[in-house]
């Protein structure tokens, strides 16, 4: 599934300006299309079109063009008008926005140089793949969510409908089952551990979960899995910390804890626009002087970090946790919550220093953010929130503003 773009051209325009603007156009990945196409192939259709449709105002002289084809075709709003900087396009815009609104649709002007427009239209492109890929995309929820998350829950119907994501719930007796692989993963991670803290056993265990957590997601074909690893280490002693951060080590795979389902889901996103895994956290000490917050979490992915430690799960001091030393580098700060999963919030910050304190779950940083930590305290969607490596806070901006655009 494509963007649309039609194209729309005064009588008077050169064959060679079209030309020129259509093929730069469709080197975005989007699809031109003619007003005359789009009627022959597209308008007949009784959802008109699931993809995202944009209508490109090359030149002045369109105003009627526009209002003729919104009128003779099964269009939706709100529609979204890209205008460049040359042969009047802005001004015919204008006026077509407004004869638009005045009947009754709602209309956008997103004007930028042409190069701009080929530059955002080639980021909505990839958006739409992003949002395909959501459409098509299971999330499993292994045990029912903490009972402490009680501004963490959803409306999955409405979280269905706006972003066609899949729930499937599944009994945490499922990763109860032994299997026999989960030597490669003991292994594995030990070998790269700095120090361990535990025992041969423990490890083992915890790696056996591991192992049949990744078969569960394997199996049933999930995309992301949140899993209720605190009534699971209750009842077999055995922590998912291992677990978790072994599934978000692989590739176009999500993991989170607690049956945390929004921070899941941010999880999720944040891989999909950036191609990192990320650190999903608490946040435990919030310092206003010196605008930073510490996050802390004991399931931290050990492709994110420098070198890792394993050590016991904190709450409990049973099974195993895993201490993470990060690099000292830029990292963006997320957070997805509501009903429909569509509220968020997201700063770019600095990793200051890794911490070690007794008193907290043993992945810890202090980071300095650039928007303020007032936010915290007074108006934060829940607790946990996503650590993702590098400054992506625009990506993430334009991303939501695209989701909102189709509403």
């Amino acid at each position: 599934m494509s963007l649309i773009v039609v194209t729309f051209f005064s009588s008077l325009a050169s064959p060679c300006l079209i030309d020129t603007h259509t093929k730069r156009i469709s080197e975005s990945g989007a699809r031109t299309i003619t007003p005359e196409m789009y009627k022959k192939e597209l308008a007949k259709r009784e959802n008109v079109p699931v993809e995202r449709l944009v209508l490109f105002i090359g030149t002045g002289g369109t105003e009627k063009m526009v209002a003729d084809f919104v009128r003779d075709t099964n269009l939706q709003p709100p529609m979204i008008l890209f205008s460049h900087q040359a042969d009047n396009s802005l001004p015919a815009s204008m006026e077509i926005r407004t004869y638009l609104e005045r009947n009754g649709f709602e209309a956008f002007i997103v004007h930028l140089p042409l190069q701009g427009l080929i530059d955002k239209l080639t980021r909505w492109v990839e958006f739409e793949q992003h949002l395909e890929t959501i459409r098509n995309s299971k999330l499993g929820i292994v045990g029912p969510p903490s009972f402490w998350l009680i501004a963490s829950n959803i409306d999955r119907e409405l979280v269905n409908k706006r972003w066609g994501l899949e729930f499937k719930e599944y009994d945490l007796s499922l990763l109860k089952e032994p299997l026999r692989n989960e030597s490669q993963i003991f292994e594995e991670y030990s070998k790269g551990a700095t120090k361990i803290d535990i025992t041969e056993d423990e490890l083992k265990k915890a790696a056996n979960v591991a192992s049949r957590l990744d078969e569960l997601m394997e199996s049933e074909e999930l995309n992301a899995a949140t899993v209720q690893c605190f009534d699971f280490l209750m009842d077999t002693n055995v922590s998912g910390c291992l677990a978790l951060s072994h599934i978000n080590n692989k590739p176009g795979r999500i993991a989170g804890c607690e049956g945390d389902v929004p921070t899941t889901f941010a999880m999720l996103l944040a891989r999909l626009l950036t191609g990192s895994p990320t650190f999903m956290a608490n946040v435990t000490e919030v310092d206003e002087e010196m605008n930073s917050a510490v996050f802390a979490h004991c399931t931290v992915a050990t492709s994110l970090v420098k070198d890792y430690e394993f050590t016991t799960h904190f709450e409990t001091d049973l099974s195993v946790g895993i201490r993470g030393i990060f690099e000292k580098q830029k990292v963006t700060i997320f957070k997805v919550s509501g009903d429909e999963l569509v509220d968020y919030w997201v700063s770019s910050g600095s990793i200051k220093e890794n911490l070690r304190s007794d008193d907290g779950c043993r992945t810890q940083i202090r980071v300095e953010l650039e928007r303020n930590v007032s936010y915290f305290l007074d108006s934060s969607l829940a607790n946990h929130h996503v650590i993702i490596p590098g400054d992506h806070v625009e990506l993430v901006e334009d991303f939501f503003s695209f989701v909102y655009l189709r509403e």
